[in-house]
């Protein structure tokens, strides 16, 4: 299992008055998207060690972005934190863990 405790959301997207701007914000989450994508196409394409380190420095840049939208939002860590679980028990009760070698015991 992964720690992600040290990933940290950055400065949102904002409109010109300062209030947070989740278009925008969902439009760097595209973006970050769309370069993980160009990566991993790089890497499957010719999986050398500096294409996965530019892989996962995307995909990093993604779950930043995914994250400064959650803050930016106002969502409490204790929403996260319960709709991690919530997704993770749909996902158990879908067969995915068993196809990752996730915990089955939640």
């Amino acid at each position: 299992m992964f720690d992600y405790r040290h990933l940290h959301p950055v400065k949102p997207c904002r409109h010109r008055d300062g209030t947070f701007d989740p278009y925008g914000q969902m439009q760097k989450i595209k973006s970050e998207y769309e370069e993980a994508y160009e990566a991993s196409v790089y890497w499957c394409d010719q999986p050398t060690g500096k294409n996965r380190e530019k892989l996962l420095e995307e995909l990093i840049d993604m779950m930043t972005a995914a994250a400064t939208f959650m803050a930016g939002a106002g969502y409490t860590q204790d929403e996260v934190e319960r709709e991690i679980c919530l997704v993770n028990c749909k996902n158990v009760n879908r067969g995915y863990w068993e196809e990752a070698g996730g915990d089955d015991g939640l």
